[in-house]
């Protein structure tokens, strides 16, 4: 049996600091590191699967991509990945906005706000810049 492993970062809000969590037993909780890993994977960072990971920091600077593309493809990778065995449990929903720095004049978006939506109700945020 293969069990998921607790991997929450300290400066989370929901982490448990008691220090004697060492796998999870939730779903949700083992979805949402799930996704995290993929986020925070570039492609060609895994050995064996060259096209597993999304360059979120490329949306950035390709100013071509607008928000209905980057919503497809994170919501396509993290359906391929992620949501593998969670299908029947979970919907996901993305959504996709840009903000701008007022302070950087010449570019059009300066970051990106990704939110993930797990049966209709926002269970993670992701800024991009």
């Amino acid at each position: 049996m293969i069990k998921e492993i607790y991997c929450r970062m300290p400066s989370d809000a929901n982490y448990k600091r008691n220090g004697s969590v060492i796998e999870s037993t939730s779903m949700e909780e083992n979805l949402l590191q799930r996704i995290r890993v993929c986020l925070g994977t570039r492609k060609g960072e895994v050995l064996g699967d060259p096209f597993f990971g999304i360059n979120l920091e490329d949306y950035i600077v390709d100013m071509g991509v607008d928000k209905d593309e980057i919503e497809s493809d994170v919501k396509m990778f993290l359906t391929q990945y992620a949501m593998k065995g969670y299908e029947d449990f979970y919907s996901m929903d993305i959504n996709v906005s840009f903000g701008k720095d007022l302070t950087s004049p010449t570019a059009p978006h300066d970051y990106i706000l990704i939110d993930i939506y797990l049966n209709n109700q926002k269970s993670m945020g992701v800024l991009v810049s």
